[in-house]
C-alpha cells in the first residue's frame, strides 16, 4: 500500500545539494536577489483548489547534516550543507493533497557559471549512492522514536536514481525513486519521491515532492508557472 508517514520526510535532502555551491564573486544585489528567489516560489494558486497550503516544515535540515556526517560516501555532500546557507534563497510553503505534497527552494547565485557548477555537483555520480544511504538513516531514526511502530518493521529501503529525459530551463537534473518500508506481516508501505532542480540563468529552482499517486500534470503545470515568474523577475534584475 502506499502511505504517507506520520512525521515529515525530510526531502530537503536533496535541496540543500544545489544550493551548497556558492561563490562570493561579483557585485549582485542581495536585496535584489532575494526579491527574485521570492517571486518564483510556489504559490496555491500554482496548484488545483483541492490542493492545501501549510507552513514549510524545516526541522529536518540539522538531523540531515548530523546523518550525512556519519556516512563515509557523503563526505562531500555534508561540507555542500554547511556553506548552504551562504546564498540568498527563498523557500515555498508545503502544497498538499492526501497523502501527496509539493515545495521549491529557489536559489540564486552571483553567477550563471556558479550555478551551473551546482548543478554539475547535483548530477554527480555519488550522489545517489549518497541519497539513498541518507535517506534509510533518516527514516530508521525517525521510526525508533515509535516502538510500536519500530517493532512491525523488518526492511527499509530507498531507491532512488537520475531520472532520465528531463529538459527544462537552462540546464536541469532530476532524481525520482521510492521508499519502501516492509512490515513483519507482509505489507509494505511504499511513498514515492523525486527532486527536480532547474537552472534559469543564475537561479537554480529546485523542487520536491512525495507522491502516492500520478501528480505530473499538477506537478509540471506548478513548475512552469514558477519558472515563468523566475524569468520575468531575473528580466528586470540588475
Amino acid at each position: 500500500m502506499r502511505k504517507r508517514f506520520g512525521f515529515a520526510i525530510p526531502l530537503m535532502v536533496c535541496v540543500v545539494v544545489v544550493g551548497a555551491l556558492a561563490v562570493e564573486a561579483g557585485a549582485a544585489s542581495k536585496a535584489n536577489d532575494g526579491t527574485v528567489a521570492k517571486a518564483a516560489v510556489l504559490r496555491i494558486d500554482d496548484f488545483p483548489v483541492t490542493w492545501t497550503q501549510k507552513k514549510r516544515d524545516t526541522a529536518g535540515d540539522a538531523a540531515t547534516e548530523r546523518a550525512a556526517s556519519k556516512i563515509s560516501s557523503c563526505k562531500q555532500f555534508a561540507s555542500f550543507i554547511s556553506s548552504n546557507k551562504k546564498n540568498p534563497r527563498a523557500l515555498s510553503p508545503d502544497f498538499d493533497l492526501n497523502q501527496s505534497s509539493i515545495s521549491n527552494t529557489v536559489n540564486v547565485f552571483t553567477s550563471e557559471k556558479a550555478a551551473s557548477g551546482a548543478l554539475a555537483t547535483f548530477g554527480s555520480s555519488s550522489v545517489p549512492t549518497c541519497l539513498n544511504k541518507l535517506f534509510t538513516a533518516l527514516l530508521k531514526a525517525q521510526f525508533a522514536k515509535d516502538k510500536t511502530l519500530s517493532a512491525q518493521i523488518t526492511s527499509i529501503h530507498s531507491q532512488i536514481a537520475i531520472a532520465p529525459g528531463v529538459t527544462v530551463g537552462d540546464e536541469s537534473i532530476a532524481y525520482a525513486g521510492s521508499v519502501v518500508v516492509a512490515l513483519k506481516n507482509g505489507q509494505g508501505i511504499t511513498l514515492d519521491l523525486g527532486n527536480e532542480a532547474i537552472r534559469v540563468g543564475r537561479v537554480v529552482n529546485d523542487f520536491a515532492y512525495t507522491a502516492d499517486s500520478d501528480i505530473s500534470t499538477v506537478l509540471s503545470n506548478a513548475m512552469n508557472s514558477s519558472t515563468a515568474r523566475l524569468m520575468a523577475a531575473l528580466s528586470t534584475s540588475p
